[in-house]
């Protein structure tokens, strides 16, 4: 199993241009952060342009993750916002296709 996996949430428009806030439900709760649109795809999986998503739009799309543990079907995942997050395996996706030239992380 591939350690860079990504995380279906919602992306909105930072304070910075290249900024963008993300959030997902994780085990009844909704975590948010902040990270570059580097570190974010498309719900079709193509990484974010300059301008997406348009000011005061939010949009379905994915974040990158990093596996650290596994545990009993649980992950503790690197997020983009420095934050590691407890989850079940099953909210992990793989990365687009096109996410290893995209993203570093």
């Amino acid at each position: 199993m591939s350690r860079f996996k990504a995380i279906q949430c919602k992306i909105s428009r930072g304070g910075f241009s290249d900024e963008r806030v993300f959030s997902f439900d994780v085990n009844g709760k909704t975590y948010q952060g902040v990270a570059s649109r580097r570190h974010m795809w498309t719900k079709a999986g193509k990484p974010l342009e300059d301008g997406e998503p348009p000011l005061d739009e939010v949009i379905e799309g994915y974040v990158a993750a990093k596996i650290l543990q596994v545990d009993d079907g649980n992950v503790m995942v690197s997020i983009p916002d420095g934050e590691a997050v407890t989850m079940p395996a099953s909210q992990l996706r793989e990365r687009p296709s096109a996410a290893e030239e995209h993203v570093s992380f």
